[in-house]
């Protein structure tokens, strides 16, 4: 195809998509104090979920720690992405 062809292809786009600004501003703001709160939680699961992890290799429980550094984690990463998520297709 010729530089010409593509050219005049761009140009005759949908005028909708044209008058629609590319960053626009979401109807609600999306950090509030619960997702603050969520944030943190969700921060000191995973964290402290990597420390059982690592911990467990030193110690003679290790299974359990590491175990509960497993529960940790995936709590973590269900709140972050499942719960929250399905919470923000609910409004």
């Amino acid at each position: 195809m010729s530089e010409s062809k593509l050219s005049s292809d761009a140009q005759h786009s949908d005028s909708s998509e044209q008058s629609r600004p590319l960053f626009a501003q979401a109807l609600r703001p999306q950090v509030s104090a619960g997702s603050v709160v969520i944030y943190v939680i969700v921060m000191a699961l995973l964290l402290g979920g990597f420390y059982l992890l690592a911990s467990a290799f030193s110690v003679a429980v290790g299974t359990w720690l590491f175990v509960g550094g497993l529960a940790a984690v995936t709590l973590a990463f269900w709140i972050a992405f499942g719960l929250v998520s399905s919470l923000d297709r609910a409004d």
